[in-house]
This record gives C-alpha cells, structure tokens and sequence, in this order.
C-alpha cells in the first residue's frame, strides 16, 4: 500500500481527524473512503486498520433524525472494508 494513497483515503474519514479539527464531508463520501480503505488492505489482515473500521461500525449516530439511514449506510460500508481487510484470515 503506497503512503500517498493511504493518506488520500484517511482524508476523507473525520474521525481520523484530531479532536479540534472540524471539516464537513459528505456521509457518502465517508461510505466510500472506508470501503476503499477496506480494498486497499484487501486480505492484509492489518490490525490498525482493522480496528479503525471496527470503531467506525461502533460509533454512536448523532442526534439528528435525518441522517439515521446514512449512519446505518456508513457502518454497513464500515462492515465491507473490513470484510476485505480480514478477507480469508
């Protein structure tokens, strides 16, 4: 895994980010950027990564009532990336 993709990739997950830094991404956008993390790790079994998208699938929605099928589209994408990370271990 290249480090240039990696980071491109953790860009577009916020809770990467450092407690006081604050940027709006779309919840698509999100979906997408930890599948891709799952790809890029496909069948690596890499434990950071791992347990990265485990916190993602674990972490608790906010409390605006709209965005409840996005969180449950996010951790359900959370799922597949680490599906591929752990993929035949």
């Amino acid at each position: 895994m290249d480090d240039n993709d990696s980071r491109t990739i953790c860009l577009h997950i916020p809770s990467l980010f450092p407690p006081n830094y604050s940027v709006e991404i779309s919840m698509p956008t999100q979906s997408a950027a930890v599948v891709s993390a799952g790809m890029a790790y496909l069948k690596s079994s890499n434990r950071v990564i791992t347990e990265m998208l485990l916190n993602q699938i674990m972490k608790k929605p906010t409390s605006d009532k709209g965005m409840t099928a996005e969180r449950e589209g996010y951790a359900l994408a959370a799922g597949i990336g680490m599906g591929f990370v752990n993929l035949g271990a």
